[in-house]
């Protein structure tokens, strides 16, 4: 686990509230400071710390999915406070939206920076006031929010009298951060092309304001003056223009208010809308996309192509949300290499579109439909009766769909089509209303019974032809419609296993094999209609329980190996443990366990504590005096996830009330016992209380071993000494633990921190080669986890750190070389000295790392501060 950064040595604090803007800020550190900022459990903010331009500086955002305004933002600014008790100033950069005026041309990009005018603050609280006989008023004329930090006004007044084109600044700034990936893709000017400002007519309706153009090297400028800051999305022209007149605003945000109140910042805000109606962030990048897409495919370099446009019904789609908004039309690439097809179901659609250039198809005739299915009869005995015909396409409502099930089902049970058309008639109305679920416009009532009517048929009759089947068919209800691993499926040994079975119901076009031959596919309609037809089959081949049971036996061990069955594995399995089967079936409390274990590796941690902590009240409720078995399993399991997440309060808290069970029916020597003296040993260690913890692990360790080893306490003891700088214990202790027979995978968490710890003890006693393959291997497993594993955070800050150790004690014997060697190389061989001795360094010590370039760069460095040395020793 990654050692805790002392939280005194930062004095910036950086508020970057949304994870995109703490992405791009994270960018723009000199150097990351890799390690764990002390949380407790109700601290849920996301921490980043690194080094800028000298300064220590600390990033803070607000967890994904978390509602953002004035109220979170001020809970943020004093968690920072709170945490970081040495901060000089902060600063709040993020995006706002722009407000432009007939003296500003603020534009999508542009900088805005809340200064102070005399006595005034820099913002104005637009949504901190109350209602007035004529209007709505700002308390204290709208201005009651403390100063900006005098240190932040300051510099802020120095670039804005320093420097007339400070955008200029901006844009080697931005040159590092592009094609740099974040949450909605990657950061990337879109072009003033999409940068389009509407204004209000003298009747309120919205027109286009052209604008020309700025020079690529000019395209961002810097305004300063007055923010508005509120908890409300601001998304209407005509109140913006309202409050832009009255205050005076640059701009408006939904964070600076809060922050202000608890840490004065200097707020800096990019420009990334308008404030109105046309604010859509969640469409911005799509529409990114379709402009450039239609932009390459109307020039010639595209070649000859064709667009279909599917299903499009909506007509607010095709004409857009108003008047002056893009509808589907303006982004239609036009060429005469190329050629648009638009499908849709509504006139008014097509009309908007192509104006009176339609071609209506109709549905099939009686004509078509006939040779359609005569030709995808195999055979052609099966239609003999030809005055049947016409009654089933009938009742078919002539649909390609129906009659290809229709001819499936004839195929495969050698059914002629006056047989068939009995069937249907047998067909109870009550079921064909199953499908009432699978509403959908594509569909009229009619056609919706005649699918419904075919699939009923085909499903009685695997029923009553294949047992195997019937019993596939069962099981398939219980788990999801797409990419089904064939070994997560029932063993089938009557009528030719199950091969056999899932062959039948591909004849009836139910269910595909994929190209891997190893997992298949259902139409999500037809899965959803097996459902709801066998909710009204009591006498199932399978029940959920049955299902889960056999799920839990064919779940695949827990390797590396097996990593990519378990992904196929969890699309089915997830739903079933946090759904209310976890519960209701007997089963599944254990196939819950088996999958909390693993959703770590699935990014899924706080998914794998909810299903601990109801398994643990299922447990409890079987066992309620705490002596079950697999209640304890379920407990240290929770206790384990709190502590590697760093829920170490929660932890410690946990773990306090299990004690308080287990002293009344456990003697304090109990194995169990030993379990959670352990755990509140190694939360001391990661809030670096070693010198407490280490009596415990000790005692732990040493009571353990005179019944059996257990390689997890000896491994935990050894970082404890290691952190505590006694090496010779902490090396023999982390041998044992991280050599075979190892009793944890591979790629365990407890297992990477134990080598990593190996690692930092072999550098202490100049074992680099030890070390440095030690830091190659677990690096190689690292790559294999989720980039939220709480042993990826550790990794990079903690081998780096060894690095710079084991570079030390490089640059300190090369200098000693160099006062032998250097005086007696002529003057015109040093530069090849210099790069002959780089290349031996890299390939000697960089072997294997992803930093080679970095690492030539230093040690360049390096030489040249040697050389100056060996100059000046020379002389």
């Amino acid at each position: 686990m990654a050692d805790y950064l002392d939280t005194e040595i930062y004095r910036v604090a950086w508020i970057a509230p949304l994870e995109v803007e703490a992405r791009a800020a994270t960018l723009m550190l000199d150097k990351r400071h890799f390690g764990r900022i002390p949380q407790d459990s109700s601290d849920d903010y996301v921490y980043r710390a690194g080094e800028m331009c000298g300064h220590n500086v600390v990033i803070a955002a607000f967890p994904p999915g978390q509602h953002y305004g004035v109220a979170s933002a001020a809970d943020l600014a004093g968690r920072v406070k709170t945490r970081f008790p040495n901060i000089r100033f902060g600063l709040l950069v993020g995006v706002a939206a722009g407000i432009p005026s007939p003296s500003r041309d603020i534009r999508l990009g542009d900088v805005l920076v809340a200064t102070a005018e005399r006595e005034i603050p820099a913002l104005t609280p637009y949504g901190l006031g109350r209602e007035g006989k004529d209007k709505f008023q700002l308390l204290v004329s709208g201005r009651a929010m403390p100063m900006t930090a005098s240190i932040v006004r300051s510099a802020i007044g120095i670039i804005k009298g320093e420097c007339s084109q400070a955008g200029k600044l901006f844009l080697p700034y931005y040159e590092k951060i592009k094609d740099e990936e974040c949450a909605n893709g990657t950061f990337h000017y879109p072009g003033q092309d999409l940068d389009h400002l509407h204004g209000l007519d003298s009747s309120g309706n919205s027109y286009l304001i052209e604008r020309t153009p700025r020079p690529d090297d000019q395209r961002t400028k810097v305004w300063y003056g007055n923010i508005g800051s509120g908890d409300t999305l601001m998304k209407d022209a005509t109140k913006r223009d309202e409050l832009a007149g009255a205050y005076d605003l640059i701009g408006l945000e939904m964070e600076a208010a809060g922050a202000m109140n608890v840490l004065p910042v200097g707020v800096i805000r990019g420009v990334c809308d308008y404030a109105d109606e046309h604010k859509n962030e969640e469409r911005a990048l799509v529409v990114v996309v379709v402009a450039v897409l239609s932009i390459y495919l109307s020039s010639r370099d595209a070649g000859h192509w064709l667009l279909v446009v599917d299903n499009a019904d909506e007509l607010v789609m095709v004409t857009g949300e108003s008047s002056d908004s893009p509808g589907l039309p303006d982004f239609l690439p036009r060429s005469e290499w190329g050629r648009t097809l638009v499908t849709t179901r509504s006139f008014d659609a097509a009309f908007n579109i192509v104006g009176h250039n339609i071609i209506e198809l109709t549905g099939m005739t009686l004509e078509d439909a006939t040779v359609f299915m005569e030709k995808a009869v195999s055979h052609p005995r099966l239609l003999k009766e030809k005055s049947d015909i016409s009654s089933l396409l009938d009742k078919l409502t002539y649909l390609p769909l129906t009659i290809g099930q229709a001819v499936a089902y004839m195929t495969t049970n050698n059914v002629s089509v006056s047989q068939y058309l009995r069937l249907c008639d047998k067909t109870s109305t009550g079921l064909i209303g199953l499908l009432k679920q699978l509403h959908d416009e594509s569909y009229h009532s009619k056609s919706q019974g005649a699918v419904a009517t075919t699939w009923i048929i085909s499903f009685d009759a695997i029923c009553k032809a294949s047992h195997g089947a019937a019993k596939l068919l069962s099981f398939l209800q219980w788990i999801g419609p797409k990419d089904i691993p064939l070994r997560i499926l029932p063993t089938l040994e009557a009528e030719g296993g199950l091969i056999a079975a899932i062959n039948v119901l591909c004849s009836y076009r139910f269910m595909s094999w994929r190209e891997d031959g190893q997992t298949v596919d259902m139409h999500h309609l037809v899965h959803l209609a097996l459902k709801t037809w066998l909710a009204e089959k009591p006498d199932q081949f399978m029940t959920q329980d049955n299902a889960i049971k056999h799920i839990a036996e064919s779940i695949p061990t827990n390797t590396r190996e097996n990593r990519p069955v378990w992904h196929q594995f969890m699309d089915h399995v997830l739903p079933i443990v946090l759904g209310p089967a976890l519960v209701e079936c007997s089963n599944g409390a254990d196939l819950g366990y088996m999958v909390a274990c693993r959703l770590q590796q699935f990014e899924m941690s706080a998914e794998a504590i909810e299903v601990l902590q109801k398994l643990i009240g299922i447990y409890h409720d079987r066992a309620s005096d705490g002596s079950d078995q697999k209640l304890l399993e379920a407990q240290h399991t929770l206790v384990a996830k709190y502590v590697d997440h760093s829920y170490l309060e929660q932890g410690k808290a946990f773990i306090q009330q299990m004690m308080t069970t287990q002293n009344a029916i456990m003697s304090p020597e109990h194995p169990e016992q030993h379990k959670l003296r352990f755990w509140l040993a190694r939360i001391d260690v990661e809030y670096g209380r070693v010198t407490a913890a280490i009596p415990e692990l000790e005692h732990v360790v040493r009571t353990q071993d005179q019944i059996s080893p257990n390689l997890r306490y000896h491994g935990e003891l050894g970082r404890a000494y290691v952190k505590d700088g006694q090496t010779k214990k902490a090396i023999k202790l982390l041998e044992d633990a991280v050599n075979p027979p190892k009793a944890l995978p591979e790629d365990h968490y407890d297992q990477i921190m134990f080598e990593y710890a190996l690692a930092e003890a072999y550098g202490r006693i100049n074992e680099v080669e030890r070390s440095m393959a030690l830091i190659e291997q677990v690096v190689s497993m690292q790559k294999t986890l989720p980039e939220t594993h709480p042993a990826r955070v550790a990794p990079e800050g903690m081998a780096w750190n060894i690095l710079d150790e084991f570079k030390m004690k490089v640059r300190e014997n090369e200098r000693k070389i160099a006062r032998l060697n250097l005086q007696h190389i002529p003057a015109s061989k040093l530069d090849e000295y210099v790069q002959q001795r780089i290349a031996e360094l890299d390939q000697e010590y960089a072997s294997g790392l992803d930093q080679r370039e970095a690492w030539s760069r230093k040690l360049s460095k390096y030489f040249h501060r040697l050389f100056e040395f060996g100059g000046r020793d020379r002389k």
